[in-house]
């Protein structure tokens, strides 16, 4: 089995260095060859999931490698299952008038492993405005890429399932997380500001669903 396991981080920046540390180290160990980011901000497409497809991206001032045989795999799977994706190259990020970004909460965790795992690779993927059916497929299009890749990969999400001011759905979401009820995941309902979050979770879900390894979660 080639993914090895989640994090789902959440997106608040008032998380603890030490904690994000801790976390680190568990990743590391596991020793994964690429670290998959699934980020709820960056480029957003209303229709369609964006990919990353850069041979190096700059995360403050220093370069990261990005799998670019992992990343034909999943292109593959996603246009085989009719999935909508956009895989920016530089062109495309011309085209578009966009520059690859990587938010600041994912910087602050980026650095900590990269402290404890000096090399791997990565890849970075938003979700976008796509239905959480797809969204699913989605996830489950990555893990098949994955495997199809044959390189250990650990699957880092960053989405908020604890919710300060709405207690009744985070109190919701984790027990349908418990209970593997993901069909009611997809009928969730947010506030505009937290739907990215929630879509990165449901990608995250389609990947890992049915996989029996190991996991942490951290903060959630």
């Amino acid at each position: 089995m080639f993914l090895k396991g989640i994090a789902l981080i959440p997106t608040d920046l008032s998380v603890s260095e030490r904690s994000l540390r801790d976390l680190a180290l568990q990743v590391a160990s596991l020793k994964p060859k690429n670290l998959i980011f699934i980020v709820p901000e960056g480029h957003i497409f209303t229709d369609a999931i964006s990919v990353d497809y850069l041979e190096t991206v700059d995360i403050d001032g220093r370069d990261y490698g990005l799998d670019l045989g992992l990343l034909d795999d999943f292109r593959d799977v996603l246009v085989r299952n009719g999935l909508p994706n956009v895989f920016l190259n530089p062109q495309g990020l011309e085209e578009y008038g966009i520059r690859f970004e990587f938010p600041e909460f994912a910087q602050k965790y980026l650095k900590l492993q990269q402290k404890v795992l000096p090399e791997f690779k990565m890849a970075v993927i938003s979700p976008g405005g796509l239905s959480g059916l797809d969204l699913l497929k989605t996830g489950r299009a990555l893990r098949e890429a994955v495997e199809v890749s044959g390189k250990d990969s650990v699957i880092i999400g960053f989405c908020d399932i604890y919710r300060k001011d709405d207690q009744i759905y985070t109190e919701t979401l984790k027990h349908c997380l418990r209970m593997a009820r993901y069909d009611s995941v997809l009928r969730l309902r947010v506030p505009p500001k937290d739907q990215s979050s929630l879509e990165a979770l449901i990608l995250c879900i389609g990947a890992t669903e049915g996989l029996k390894t190991h996991s942490v979660r951290f903060g959630q």
